[in-house]
């Protein structure tokens, strides 16, 4: 790993930003071309990171950002080839993209580099509109402690690190609080404890999305679902969502993965959609709202394995699912369905060349065909709701089971 790629006994500059009274933040760090041009050039790698954190002792402001730039060249760090805009509510931070190298360290075996800590530090009970930081060689990092509200949104672009959203013993304390919360990665990973009010989407090219997720109450003054997004084009997702204190809403849900793994738990209100196209989908999905709404469950893997199990619903344990519609669709892998003894109503499977074995009490099955030596289907019926599952495979194997009472022998 080369994570400090500058000598610690490189040039150094401190410098310090105070933000009163401002309802709005954001910092950005860009890279800039400059005004030097030609082949004669080397280029600058820059690195570092951007720390949140509280702020225990008093500024006499709202919000304090400290900047520790260290410089293979003195230059690197001047206002020569260094930007720095500031308004009354942003902070712009340009670094350069490239240097010549004919003179200073740029000519020597040492390659040009800067190392950047930034410090964002927040005093306690500081209220803003939004919050927005986009770093595109920074990594991101939220320390526990945070004592601060975010009415409308959080927006976070990091373009080549990571972010990382420090654990705290206390559950009430998260550190990322804002009705919208807006991740971009694009070759970094995420990790941390999120809350999920209105929105939470996180999106990675290349890196790994590995959270919790905390449901929170919606906005008195504008009710809105509580909606997850996640997805990435060649990581892996797995997020995991306390059902300790669920807050009465709906919920929607939205996972996906190109060429990673899915591996989740989730609350399942009006719909949930779990999709990968390379990697294997692992769910465990929790019903929450009112059971005589329709609600829908659509997963579908092209060449990886699914194993999703439905639990009963938490806000109504004992009550039938009558109107819960399911689509499972697989190409090439497997697909394992567990189904809870509460839902009710149609199923319907389909394979072309793989197997089918059903192990659920009380589900009926009133047909089970074939054409010729391939295609197979099923139909089953359990209880009296309006709810319907409908799996279809390719070549993979299929085993549905569940709970419940046992009506007649459905081992096929």
């Amino acid at each position: 790993m080369r994570e400090h790629i500058c000598p610690s006994g490189g040039h150094q500059t401190a410098l310090s930003f105070d933000f009163q009274d401002t309802t709005k933040f954001a910092f950005s760090q860009i890279s800039q071309d400059g005004h030097h041009r030609g082949s004669d050039i080397k280029p600058v790698s820059t690195r570092g990171d951007i720390k949140v954190r509280l702020a225990e002792q008093s500024f006499g402001t709202n919000i304090r950002m400290d900047l520790d730039l260290h410089g293979s060249d003195p230059n690197l760090t001047s206002s020569e080839w260094l930007g720095i805009v500031k308004t009354e509510s942003t902070l712009t931070l340009k670094t350069p993209r490239w240097v010549p190298a004919e003179g200073s360290s740029a000519s020597t075996k040492q390659p040009p580099c800067i190392y950047i800590s930034a410090t964002i530090w927040i005093a306690p009970g500081t209220t803003l509109e939004t919050f927005g930081i986009d770093a595109e060689t920074l990594s991101v990092n939220f320390f526990p402690g945070l004592d601060y509200a975010i009415t409308q949104s959080t927006e976070i672009s990091v373009y080549s690190a990571s972010l990382s959203i420090k654990a705290n013993n206390a559950p009430s304390k998260l550190t990322i609080s804002s009705r919208e919360t807006t991740i971009d990665i694009s070759s970094g990973s995420v990790t941390g404890s999120y809350p999920l009010y209105d929105l939470l989407s996180i999106h990675t090219d290349s890196g790994s999305i590995d959270i919790t997720i905390d449901p929170k109450e919606a906005s008195k003054e504008s009710v809105k679902p509580a909606i997850l997004r996640l997805t990435s084009n060649s990581g892996s997702v797995r997020a995991v969502t306390s059902t300790a204190t669920v807050p009465k809403r709906d919920y929607r849900a939205d996972v996906y993965t190109s060429s990673g793994s899915i591996d989740v738990a989730l609350l399942h209100g009006l719909r949930t959609s779990l999709r990968s196209i390379n990697g294997r989908i692992t769910a465990d999905l929790y019903p929450f709202g009112d059971n005589n709404t329709r609600t829908d469950i659509e997963s579908h893997c092209t060449s990886g394995s699914t194993d999703i199990t439905l639990h009963s619903s938490l806000s109504h344990p004992s009550a039938p699912l009558k109107k819960l519609f399911a689509y499972y669709g697989s190409t090439s892998g497997s697909l394992d369905l567990k189904y809870p003894a509460q839902w009710e109503g149609i199923v319907v499977g389909t394979t072309l060349s793989g197997g089918i074995n059903i192990d659920w009490p009380g589900l009926r099955i009133v047909k089970d065909g074939k054409k010729g030596w391939l295609k197979r289907k099923i139909v089953g019926v359990k209880g009296n709701g309006e709810g319907k599952l409908v799996f279809s495979d390719s070549s993979g194997r299929v085993m549905l089971s569940g709970e419940g009472e046992s009506d007649m022998d459905t081992g096929i």
